[in-house]
């Protein structure tokens, strides 16, 4: 796992593992109920993506409140609707 410090922020960027095949960039929202807060997901993207999904999300850090996760995710953890074609 590497920690990115941006400027007012962070990308928290997990390393991918060999049964990954996608990456998925996950940031969260204020509370809405003043205890849990919004997850925010973009799309799967292929794992050969991983290194511009880390790029983006560095130049994207400093607009968020909360850090960003740049999550590597196996084919179980994810639903076919989700995958961009």
């Amino acid at each position: 796992m590497s920690v990115i410090l941006t400027k007012t922020n962070m990308v928290v960027a997990h390393e991918p593992e060999p049964g990954d095949r996608f990456i998925q960039v996950v940031w969260f929202g204020p509370p809405e109920d003043g205890k849990h807060r919004r997850v925010f997901a973009g799309p799967a993207w292929p794992a050969d993506q991983y290194q511009s999904s880390v790029d983006w999300a560095v130049s994207m850090a400093d607009f968020m409140v909360y850090p960003i996760f740049v999550t590597p995710i196996d084919p179980r953890e994810l639903s076919t609707k989700e995958m961009v074609q």
